[in-house]
């Protein structure tokens, strides 16, 4: 997150995006959170390249009241004042997350977080996708749900894809208890997941199985 900014990781999946197409004939992207907001920009602006996408949990809106204020002229400032200082630190409750997320990251790059999801994830973003999509999310009611996104925009989201209708699935998971859907470190069930993107993948996108090489 140091270095976050949206020019820099627009390039950098531009650039994955590239390595997928020498690696294979057919791009299908799974992606998670902020990774979901770059993938979902990436289906727009290459409808021909990519085949489907999965995505976890996607960033489309800051489930934190206010946080479109970071994207104005007190963004910094007020960053600054909510965290008392340029720099914010997570703590883990599990003990291997340490070694997979970032445990402390520059206040700025909440600012440009939020100028990548405000400029990217618009209805003309989503009319350009028409490849198939699955969103996966985790929501139990009002309370227990996913905070980290605004799981509300979900459906006004897949209602503006230029998929078919029989071609998107919007499906709400209630065991995981986290954010991090396919996580086996903070989920509860990563399996569900598995399972919902699996059958997805057979019933929709017509994938078959590859039995494992003896």
């Amino acid at each position: 997150m140091i270095n976050f900014t949206p020019e820099k990781v627009w390039e950098k999946a531009c650039r994955d995006l590239a390595i997928a197409r020498q690696l294979g004939e057919k791009t299908i992207i799974i992606s998670t959170s902020t990774g979901g907001t770059l993938a979902l920009k990436l289906a727009a602006t290459f409808p021909d390249e990519i085949w489907g996408l999965i995505n976890i949990s996607p960033n489309i809106e800051d489930g934190q009241l206010g946080s479109s204020l970071l994207n104005t002229p007190w963004g910094d400032e007020i960053s600054y004042l909510i965290f008392t200082g340029d720099h914010r630190k997570i703590e883990h409750p599990e003990p291997l997350a340490e070694q997979y997320w970032d445990t402390i990251y520059p206040v700025i790059s909440l600012r440009n977080l939020q100028q990548l999801v405000e400029t990217t994830m618009v209805p003309e973003t989503f009319q350009k996708i028409s490849c198939p999509v699955l969103t996966l999310y985790y929501y139990e009611n009002y309370i227990e749900k996913d905070w980290r996104v605004d799981v509300e925009e979900f459906p006004k989201v897949h209602e503006e894809l230029g998929t078919p209708d029989d071609r998107h699935h919007l499906q709400k998971l209630r065991t995981p208890k986290t954010h991090f859907i396919g996580s086996d470190i903070k989920s509860k069930n990563w399996l569900s997941g598995l399972d919902a993107a699996t059958a997805f993948c057979e019933k929709v996108m017509h994938m078959e199985p590859v039995s494992p090489a003896n």
